[in-house]
């Protein structure tokens, strides 16, 4: 596909996903029902609580990205000059991040909702498309721009390791500060659940710009043990979020933190609550660890040795966590 008509194909598939994410936003601000092709039910989808983003409603922001791009590409097209490897990398990084955002929102309709909105998967899959087309179209080396741009993209991968290890550990004081009264209220887990989505944005921006980062130095990276092990941390973050955001977070305000035994109807709450405390003290070690090993840089332990170190961590970690929920849960302890 030649780059001018790439630039088309983009431009139009902007259009599409623009008016796609129009027809979603009348229909909510009409409060209207939605006629779901699939058979399914797009109310659902579009209603739920996921439907907001760090309190931006989702087809809001569908709105502002294809009516960027469809602006950006448009422009190119007629003022190619403006088409310079800079500006057409920063646009790689943004379809990147939409195709990214658009994946966890599908993971949101498969694990959480477990129900499916047709104009949400369209929606996604333009977002797909605008992203395999416009990094397959890229004009110009991909490796030799990230090389170019290393350093910034050190910068921006140091600001969202801080960012990462600042919020974490706002999140688990401000969870520990709301059981004051042994009890998480609903505003009290708005505000947790605001601080996970936040954690699950700044998560997503480590990892695209680490790849980027990452991909500067080509196969080198490989041999570095430390880079390495954050590569592993960084799934285990991603598994982490997942569990949480999607099994424990919409139903933190319902456990019930003062019964050391939850019987009956509600004994799944007890190990949902041991779960918020473990996969917490997870959060937060796993983000210290991997400020550690990238301020240190390279070490001269090998990648199993520094696994070992940070499993001993993960797990005496959990074990406090445990320990902390049993105090809790005992009212032997308050905030």
């Amino acid at each position: 596909m030649s780059p001018l008509v790439a630039k088309i194909v983009l431009v139009f598939l902007a259009f599409a996903g623009f008016f796609l994410a129009s027809f979603i936003r009348h229909k909510k601000a009409k409060h209207e029902k939605m006629i779901c092709p699939l058979d399914a039910n797009c109310d659902t989808v579009i209603y739920s609580r996921f439907s907001n983003f760090l309190g931006i409603p989702v087809e809001w922001m569908g709105i502002f990205y294809y009516s960027l791009i469809a602006l950006a590409y448009a422009t190119i097209m007629i003022m190619p000059s403006l088409g310079t490897p800079g500006v057409m990398f920063v646009f790689i990084v943004i379809t990147t991040l939409a195709m990214l955002f658009s994946v966890y929102l599908v993971a949101i309709q498969a694990f959480a909702l477990r129900e499916w909105c047709s104009w949400c998967l369209g929606s996604a899959t333009i977002s797909l498309f605008i992203f395999v087309i416009s990094l397959f179209s890229f004009p110009f080396s991909l490796v030799e721009i990230l090389a170019t741009y290393q350093h910034i993209l050190f910068v921006g991968y140091s600001l969202a390791l801080a960012l990462g290890v600042g919020i974490a550990t706002l999140t688990d004081l401000y969870f520990f500060r709301s059981l004051h009264d042994h009890h998480v209220s609903k505003g009290e887990a708005g505000t947790i659940g605001f601080f996970y989505q936040l954690l699950w944005f700044i998560l997503g921006l480590f990892v695209l710009v680490g790849i980027g980062y990452y991909a500067s130095f080509g196969p080198a990276i490989l041999e570095s043990s430390s880079m390495l092990m954050v590569m592993t941390i960084t799934l285990v973050l991603i598994m982490n979020s997942v569990m949480v955001n999607l099994l424990v977070g919409h139903q933190l305000s319902e456990i019930p933190f003062d019964q050391p035994h939850i019987t009956g109807e509600k004994h799944a709450f007890e190990m949902m609550r041991k779960i918020v405390f473990i996969f917490g003290s997870v959060s937060v070690v796993s983000w210290y660890v991997m400020f550690v090993l990238v301020k240190i840089g390279e070490s001269n332990w090998s990648y199993w040795g520094l696994f070992l170190v940070y499993l001993a961590i993960v797990i005496l970690a959990s074990i406090a966590g445990l320990y902390l929920e049993n105090l809790i849960a005992r009212k032997k302890i308050s905030f």
